[in-house]
């Protein structure tokens, strides 16, 4: 159940910030929203795949996820400062995994992935979408 309920959160996550970049394309594109999004798309289906025992797809996946969380962070500041430290605890997280999946050389992980990388709760997705709000009535 706890991992059905962390993809759902993370398909939720990218889901919701999709609809909020969507919102904010009219005002401009959010480049730090965008990466996020890219990223939770990337890390979900690397979950999925790893789940699969699909080691060398996931982390194909994962390091996907990694670069766009990588761009995020860089693109952060100062418009998302709130969740820069929980942009960089994640992809910490994510390399984390890719580095015991790598180090198994193809056996199967050791350690659940649910373990390794936690649900991340960031608060662009709410003041962004009320700036878009805020902005289109």
């Amino acid at each position: 159940q706890q991992s059905r309920q962390l993809s759902e959160t993370i398909v939720l996550l990218g889901s919701t910030l999709q609809a909020t970049n969507d919102m904010a394309a009219g005002a401009g594109q959010d480049e730090c929203i965008s990466h996020v999004v890219a990223s939770s798309v990337a890390e979900n289906a690397g979950i999925e795949l790893d789940r699969a025992g699909d080691a060398r797809g996931a982390i194909a996946k994962y390091e996907e996820c990694e670069r766009e969380l990588a761009l995020a962070i860089a693109a952060a500041m100062p418009a998302h400062a709130e969740d820069h430290p929980k942009l960089v605890q994640h992809r910490r997280e994510v390399l984390d995994r890719i580095a015991h999946l790598k180090s198994l050389n193809g056996r199967p992980a050791t350690i659940p992935v649910e373990d390794q990388i936690r649900a991340v709760q960031l608060g662009m997705q709410a003041s962004s979408a009320a700036s878009a709000a805020v902005g289109s009535a």
